[in-house]
């Protein structure tokens, strides 16, 4: 039953802007909501598992995703309010490339804008064997043209993606993975913030394609700036860019803020309440 609260309070964080101004209706200023899944304190990703809890407050502090489920159609499309265009290649071998352009008004919830390198560094991150040295799940991501060669140390780039300017990006999905109904699913990359994980380490693209270089990430500094169980930034993420911004977390209950930087959805609809306290509770006592 809660959890079916749960889950009604989310879709209302986003409608409840669009319901009230509509209706006239009174405006809440916090609302609680009760889960009887216990928070770990993942609020970063699923590389580090997750239970449904620490997804919703994932869902809720990150977004700005190059992709979008559209259940109407039962498919992944591009979210026109994260993407501004697509164009979409495809060379002799099969191997398709999508050139993304981004929105120019994609901000973290400290006002710095985003832009190509932080979905890079994304990928980059996800597909690090590093990750698997300090606990996570590292993406397999042989989608991604060239990236065996990338993975196995053969090439210091990873040439299926590419950084054409600040705001545009490209992917290649590699022929030996299509055709594949959920293509678009795989560009399913949100944007990190580089300087706050992996600090001192920049993404680059000198022509052939994408690579970290500068201060080298190893798993002692994602330790300390990832998953320290303190201050990492999995349980404290500060700096993030979906409706809402991680304002506290005891162990046991999260409090969350509205960030004042995010555009809203691809409705163009942003949550109205301020606060939002999201709590394990339990089920005793209902009927």
């Amino acid at each position: 039953m809660k959890k079916l609260i749960a889950i009604l309070c989310t879709v209302l964080l986003v409608l409840a802007s669009v319901s009230g101004n509509a209706a006239g209706n009174a405006k809440y200023d916090a609302l609680a909501v009760g889960t009887t899944d216990m928070l770990t304190g993942n609020f970063f990703s699923e590389a580090f598992g997750a239970n449904s809890s620490d997804l919703d407050v994932q869902t809720l502090i990150h977004g700005y995703n190059l992709v979008r489920w559209n259940s109407g159609d039962g498919a992944y499309v591009f979210d026109d309010s994260v993407v501004s265009g697509v164009t979409v290649e495809e060379d002799a071998e099969g191997n398709r490339r999508y050139i993304i352009a981004l929105a120019d008004d994609l901000k973290y919830s400290n006002g710095k804008k985003i832009n190509a390198y932080d979905y890079a560094f994304s990928v980059l991150l996800s597909i690090s064997p590093i990750l698997e040295e300090i606990g996570g799940f590292v993406l397999h991501a042989g989608f991604i043209q060239g990236y065996e060669e990338y993975a196995n140390g053969t090439s210091k780039t990873l040439s299926g993606l590419r950084i054409l300017s600040d705001d545009v990006l490209s992917l290649t999905v590699s022929a030996a993975y299509r055709p594949f109904f959920y293509e678009t699913g795989l560009l399913n990359i949100l944007p990190r913030p580089a300087s706050v994980i992996a600090p001192g380490c920049m993404v680059a693209d000198d022509g052939n394609g994408v690579y970290l270089k500068g201060q080298q990430m190893t798993a002692e500094m994602l330790r300390k700036t990832l998953t320290d169980p303190k201050k990492g930034y999995m349980i404290r993420p500060e700096i993030t860019c979906g409706p809402y911004v991680l304002a506290d977390y005891d162990g046991t209950t999260v409090t969350l803020k509205l960030n004042k930087y995010y555009k809203g959805n691809y409705l163009g609809n942003v949550p109205s309440i301020p606060t939002l306290t999201y709590t394990c509770d339990t089920n005793d006592g209902l009927q």
